[in-house]
């Protein structure tokens, strides 16, 4: 999508470039976008993209026996 949007030579360099700053806005707001997270919310970020639809319960293989309990305990809850 970035990629189209800044390959678009149709459209002006601003225009292109405040959708695409409004593109980042939006994205940065998804789960499944985010790439920095601390060890301690990684329950939330896992459960998070679990009901996003982002990653499934099998994704969750090489991770701790207890994290993935834990995870599914909760995905399991709501």
């Amino acid at each position: 999508m970035y990629r189209q949007l800044l390959s678009d030579d149709a459209t002006l360099p601003s225009e292109r470039f405040w959708k695409l700053n409004q593109l980042l806005k939006e994205d940065k707001q998804k789960t499944g976008i985010q790439v920095e997270a601390s060890h301690s919310k990684l329950n939330q970020i896992l459960l998070n993209l679990l009901y996003e639809g982002a990653i499934t319960k099998e994704d969750l293989t090489g991770f701790s026996d207890e994290l993935v309990a834990q995870v599914l305990a909760f995905f399991e809850i709501s």
